[in-house]
């Protein structure tokens, strides 16, 4: 602030050396200022704080706050900015995954067979997921065994269907909530003894959303990838949600059949 006369009579007071020294050692506790003007969690050392309370006038001059509070304003609208990104980009998530909850409703309205509506749910599910399987298992627990006859498959990936033991994913299922596995060479849901059935059908990463009918554990509905996945919430929670809305086409379909055969 000082101007270039008054620069030039304490140059001259007190020589050039000294001069130097005096600059750089304000500039030094300018820039300390603007640190803790920054971040709260740092302070000036006890000696420093000590002569900037002796010298009030000289404080007044140094500890200029409108640099940090400029910087301030602008990480605060950063902040603001990525807000309202991050805002967006979780409504167009919603909007999308809405629109997909309407197409796939509107399929399984058409549809009367039941297999015909776990293929079909099958196959949105997994497109919409790019998973390389989504298939709708029964679930026998008194024989403990799982069967999978429709399901989507990416081209050139083995398909899954047939009949399978039930193993750890019953219990697992049993939780009542969907069951989600980004790797089966690790995930602690999977028994050591269970990995080498696990590997050889091919199934490196799971999802699997549970039906719980009277205390029975009857179905499932599950996406899996060949590679490990670490799937996002909203995809374990579009599985559960596509689940949910397929079981309920399925029991229609099986009432309507009912009525037709009583007409």
């Amino acid at each position: 602030r000082a101007s270039a006369p008054a620069r030039a009579a304490v140059r001259a007071a007190v020589g050039d050396a000294t001069f130097e020294l005096l600059v750089a050692y304000l500039a030094f506790i300018r820039t300390a200022h603007y640190w803790t003007e920054m971040h709260p969690d740092l302070a000036y050392e006890p000696d420093m704080a000590a002569i900037l309370r002796g010298h009030g006038e000289l404080a007044d001059l140094l500890l200029d706050t409108s640099e940090a509070e400029l910087v301030q304003g602008g990480v605060r609208l950063r902040e603001t900015l990525n807000h309202l990104q991050r805002v967006e980009v979780a409504l167009q998530a919603s909007e999308s995954r809405h629109a997909f909850l309407l197409r796939l409703g509107d399929a399984l309205r058409l549809l009367s067979d039941p297999m015909a509506i776990q293929g079909d749910a099958s196959r949105l599910l997994g497109e919409r997921l790019q998973t390389d399987r989504a298939y709708y298992a029964e679930i026998d627990e008194a024989q403990g065994h799982i069967l999978v006859e429709r399901h989507f498959v990416r081209a050139g990936v083995p398909s899954i269907a047939g009949r399978y033991s039930l193993c750890w994913l019953g219990s697992t299922l049993r939780m009542g909530g969907p069951v989600a596995v980004a790797d089966s060479r690790t995930s602690p849901l999977i028994p050591d003894a269970d990995r080498p059935a696990v590997a050889a059908a091919s199934v490196a990463a799971l999802v699997a959303a549970p039906l719980i009918r009277d205390g029975r554990l009857v179905a499932a509905l599950c996406v899996s990838d060949v590679s490990p996945r670490a799937w996002a919430p909203e995809e374990v929670e579009l599985v559960n949600d596509t689940a949910e809305r397929t079981w309920e086409a399925i029991e229609g379909a099986g009432a309507e059949g009912l009525l037709r055969e009583a007409d």
